[in-house]
């Protein structure tokens, strides 16, 4: 999702970023091994949930982000770095 941030705040013009969302857990989301799989991929270990990636949008149209001017925000457990292996046991 990219988000225009001047349109919603004109003090900001010219600031453009884009929320890179990894998977987010739903109510009638994956389960069992399919899930299981899958978060043994990510390094976090999980889905995210919707408030976390609506957090970061909140986040990026706060005064708190004042410096964070564009860019990409990848937020996705660490899937975007690459393949994850666990820690053998």
């Amino acid at each position: 999702m990219s988000l225009m941030i001047a349109d919603i705040d004109e003090s900001v013009a010219g600031d453009v970023a884009a929320s890179l969302p990894g998977s987010v857990a739903v109510a009638a989301g994956d389960t069992g091994e399919v899930r299981a799989a899958f978060e043994r991929t990510v390094a976090l270990g999980r889905y995210s949930t919707p408030d976390e990636q609506a957090a970061l949008v909140a986040w990026r149209l706060s005064a708190e982000r004042s410096y964070a001017t564009g860019g990409a925000f990848p937020f996705d457990g660490g899937l975007s770095a690459g393949p994850y292996a666990p820690p053998a046991p």
